[in-house]
């Protein structure tokens, strides 16, 4: 036992003033001369004995009334840890996740108001306490040390992020980090605003260290806007565009709001939105851009609670007719159909313009180049035509039809097929329901070595693509004149081609979706990427990954562009009232309608019995008024 208040003890002996009191007024027997008797009644001695008694039990309450009030005023406490100052470890866990922003009762973030809970606690840790940050999503994290002023630097230094990481993987980095100290005294402080999802999913065992729970407590109100993601397919000028959206109201209340399509910063549509709790709307708007080049945008949803996930971005590539430029001299013309197809009377059609001029020096003007045997193209230019990421769709041949079919090596032997129809693969499938394939008929085809097969014949690959460089080959195992088969004469022919240079020319777009936080490996020499108008460079090829929502573009490397989001089920606020349960071990947690640090003294002193002191000596006080009510104990007298 210890007192948090020993000076009061030094009035211990004023507990002994009832006793002097009662010896001093003790009653002493003296002779009194009295004439005669006979007029008297004799009492018996059983009520002098009572008298007395009463007069002890008096007194010994008195002393204890003394005694409890001053051992009251001295705050007796069993601690129920020891804190060496140098013995103890703390690890904050800090949580820095999207539903951090939150707004409180107070009108601060949930997010700010964890950090002004964890700079308090740096000043009612021991001195001498070895003090870590750890951060939820992993970017603000520092190790052991006893200058406390490097933990307050890194946490102004804080900011919430987007990330969807859970609770367990900082709690479990923090416990290694405890158990690796010397510290006799291991403690982690996580504050949290404790989202459902954010929990671990079984109880997570602690390992003899004491957690100690801080939850910050804001609305659970919120709508969020995702499912931006435009169709593949190639976007011309002038042309509609299609941009989804879906919209979801993750509270208990019914909302009204407004949501916008933005441009380049601009707006160019809203639209009033009513939510009831818990629904979600997907509706989509329509743009038509009026030049080529890149659509920059997003979609905004309008809502003062969580900001993060009330705009989402999207990029699109916007052309022009593409250019393509047909290389070969094998006779009769190779691509007398494929014209037919793509650019009857030389009129743009499909969105491509075909051309014949050929000149190594400008292979890069055009978006698509179809290979025959008999072209003059170095392989050279072509392979860094390809590194650029250019497209090529080869048409059959032998390596003696030229250094292309020599170099790249990606065709084999003649083969006799003899058989009917055409499947299509991956994101040409939808063609297989949409045309008569079953009415092709196949004669002499080449074999070919490896690649991705994109359509089969009886498990033959009849269209191949290859990955060279950041570019790619579409290898057609046919001739597109009447050698391979019937498909030329057929009405399905004009329309699969489209589709299939279409899809050669849609992938030059590579945008991908990444979740905040999320690293990405690149290809390419000399990679860099460009966020919020500064560019990085990637000496290595490995994008790190950011942590707030946005786009974010490439260079010198075979993606275009990435779009950073949050994770859906971050906008889903709902929480949990206790979150001890899912953690294994010593848990202890925090109030958070109570100051944080009377809370952490009052659990370091352990149990505090001033209270319980104060509550006896009331009641005995009690006792001593219905007892001593008639009794004059002092001057031995009755009333």
């Amino acid at each position: 036992m210890e007192f948090g208040n020993p000076v009061f003890l030094w009035a211990l002996p004023l507990t002994l003033l009832p006793l002097l009191l009662h010896l001093f007024f003790h009653r002493r027997k003296t002779v009194v001369k009295f004439s005669s008797l006979l007029f008297l009644t004799e009492r018996e001695r059983y009520f002098s004995f009572r008298r007395r008694l009463l007069e002890t039990l008096l007194m010994m309450i008195r002393i204890l009334i003394l005694l409890l009030t001053v051992l009251a005023l001295s705050r007796p406490f069993f601690k129920r840890f020891s804190l060496g100052g140098a013995g103890t470890a703390a690890i904050i866990v800090l949580d820095d996740t999207m539903s951090m922003q939150r707004l409180t009762s107070s009108g601060l973030s949930a997010f700010e108001q964890a950090l002004v809970q964890a700079e308090a606690l740096l000043k009612y840790l021991p001195a001498e306490c070895s003090v870590g940050l750890l951060t939820v999503s992993g970017k603000n994290d520092f190790g052991l040390t006893r200058d406390t002023s490097i933990i307050a630097r890194a946490l102004r230094n804080c900011s919430v992020s987007g990330s969807g990481n859970g609770l367990a993987p900082s709690v479990k980095d923090a416990t290694e980090i405890l158990k690796n100290s010397a510290a006799v005294s291991r403690e982690i402080y996580l504050i949290s605003d404790f989202q459902n999802n954010a929990m671990p999913q079984h109880p997570l065992p602690l390992d003899n260290v004491r957690l100690f729970t801080i939850p910050v407590i804001g609305t659970n109100e919120n709508l969020a806007v995702s499912g931006v993601v435009p169709d593949k397919k190639t976007k011309f000028c002038g042309s509609p565009v299609r941009i989804p959206f879906r919209v979801v109201n993750n509270g208990k209340k019914n909302r009204t709001g407004k949501i916008s399509l933005e441009i380049d910063g601009n707006a160019e549509e809203i639209r009033n939105i009513e939510l009831s709790s818990s629904a979600k709307i997907e509706d989509s708007f329509s743009y038509t851009p009026l030049r080529a080049g890149r659509l920059n945008g997003s979609i905004v949803v309008e809502d003062e609670n969580v900001p993060m996930d009330n705009r989402m971005t999207f990029t699109i590539n916007v052309s022009e007719h593409h250019k393509m430029l047909f290389c070969g001299y094998d006779l009769p013309d190779p691509f007398y159909f494929l014209r037919l197809a793509l650019d009857p009377l030389e009129k743009p059609l499909h969105g491509f313009k075909t051309t014949t001029a050929v000149s190594s020096d400008n292979l890069e003007d055009f978006t698509l180049i179809v290979i025959s045997p008999g072209h003059n193209l170095p392989t050279t230019r072509l392979k860094d035509y390809l590194s650029r990421g250019g497209r090529i769709i080869a048409l059959p041949g032998s390596p003696q039809n030229g250094n292309f079919y020599r170099d790249f090596d990606i065709y084999g032997n003649n083969l006799d097929l003899n058989q009917s129809g055409l499947r299509f693969a991956g994101d040409l499938a939808e063609l297989n329901e949409l045309l008569q394939l079953e009415l092709l008929d196949w004669k002499t085809v080449r074999a070919m070595k490896g690649g991705v097969p994109l359509a089969f014949c009886d498990k033959i690959p009849l269209i191949t693509e290859y990955r060279f460089g950041n570019g790619r080959i579409l290898a057609l195992a046919f001739d597109l004149r009447r050698r391979s088969g019937n498909w030329p004469e057929l009405k399905s022919f004009p329309v699969a081609m489209a589709a299939l240079f279409t899809y050669a020319i849609a992938n030059q777009e590579n945008t991908v979706y990444l979740k905040c936080g999320e690293p990405l490996v690149l290809n390419g020499e000399n990679a860099s990427f460009i966020s919020g108008g500064i560019q990085t460079l990637l000496p290595d090829g490995k994008f790190p990954g950011i942590f707030l929502p946005g786009t974010v573009f490439f260079q010198n490397t075979d993606i275009d562009a990435a779009i950073i989001t949050v994770p859906e089920i971050e906008s889903n606020l709902k929480t949990t009232k206790n979150p001890a349960r899912y953690f294994d071990g010593k848990v202890i947690t925090m109030r958070a309608d109570a100051d944080l640090g009377f809370q952490l003294k009052q659990f370091r002193s352990g149990t505090d019995f001033t209270g319980l002191l104060l509550l006896v000596a009331l009641l005995l006080a009690a006792v001593e008024f219905m007892l001593g009510g008639h009794h004059m104990p002092f001057t031995g007298r009755r009333k």
